[in-house]
């Protein structure tokens, strides 16, 4: 359990960091999924905290799940989906993840590996998400 959020942002900083060296290591690249709501993953306040190995940062590749109301969002196909090491995601107050509402017909959408949405049932309304299939098989705990 912790104190307070700072804590928690800064073991999990160490904790990415830690994965991003293995993976770059192993692979020679980590890359990493941030959402834009929660404020453990929100880029402004938790990208601060990363501390990766030096000489490492180029080979890490952040993919921010964030877009204005002017943002063109093209919505590729799956199989062009990258390799994702990690995603973090927060969960909503009404349990929803990513952008991905219990019920919603955005968790029927297996052909896309980003899929945008205009009726979330939780504001505001218009949201880009990952899709279920890409975040299935990161879910590990």
């Amino acid at each position: 359990m912790y104190e307070n959020l700072d804590e928690l942002k800064s073991d999990l900083a160490d904790y990415i960091a830690e994965l991003s060296e293995a993976a770059v290591k192993e692979r020679g690249a980590f890359a990493i999924a941030l959402s834009g709501g929660s404020d453990c993953s929100q880029p402004s306040s938790f990208h601060q905290r990363f501390s990766f190995g030096r000489g490492s940062c180029r080979r890490i590749h952040v993919c921010y799940t964030l877009a204005s109301k002017n943002t063109t969002v093209s919505v590729s196909d799956i199989s062009d989906c990258p390799k994702l090491d990690l995603i973090l995601l927060g969960i909503g107050p009404e349990h929803h993840v990513a952008s991905l509402c219990s019920n919603h017909s955005a968790l029927n959408e297996t052909d896309k590996w980003v899929t945008f949405i205009i009726d979330s049932p939780k504001p505001p309304p218009e949201r880009i998400t990952f899709t279920f299939p890409v975040i299935k098989p990161k879910l590990y705990i």
